[in-house]
């Protein structure tokens, strides 16, 4: 949605995290552990080189990874420079984001094929994650948290607006 209103390059973390694994052939908690971490800090450094980069041409860049820490987000990207929204669904139960995940897979999505306990696994986590990412958000300034638990195409267009309006 975004990509098709404004000139922006995106970097997708959790597809650089979902090749690791895919090369690994192995999705067992240890590994994903180590993946966050590896894809974080190749994230960083391809953020890095690319707003070097793409900021001759006035290009912004989207950072998408839903296992960056909120803290280490504002540490390597709060700035003025930088609009950062933490998008969570503090709001959902693991049932609902799994009924929810399940309704709208397609024969390419990775949910599709996963089994259900390592996916209530996973969204289990994902809600607590976001729980925590909206408190941790009320105390940082360059960090805004959106919940898109219900509705959430007509949230993201509220975010859209909103980023017209901020830049």
């Amino acid at each position: 949605m975004i990509l098709k209103r404004f000139n922006y390059s995106i970097i997708e973390v959790d597809a650089i995290r979902v090749a690791i694994l895919n090369l690994s052939q192995v999705n067992t908690w240890p590994l994903i552990e180590k993946c966050r971490t590896l894809s974080n800090n190749i994230a960083k450094h391809v953020f890095i080189d690319m707003t070097r980069v793409l900021s001759k041409d006035e290009v912004g860049i989207i950072l998408d990874d839903s296992d960056l820490e909120v803290e280490e987000c504002d540490k390597m990207y709060g700035n003025d420079s930088n609009i950062i929204f933490c998008l969570g669904t503090s709001r959902l139960t693991t049932r609902e984001m799994k009924r929810n995940i399940n309704s709208h897979d397609t024969r390419n999505d990775w949910s599709k094929y996963a089994k259900d306990s390592f996916k209530s696994e996973l969204f289990s986590q994902y809600i607590k994650q976001s729980k925590e990412n909206e408190m941790k958000c009320k105390n940082l300034k360059n960090i805004k948290y959106i919940d898109t638990s219900y509705n959430r195409k007509e949230v993201l267009n509220k975010v859209i607006n909103e980023l017209e309006t901020l830049l």
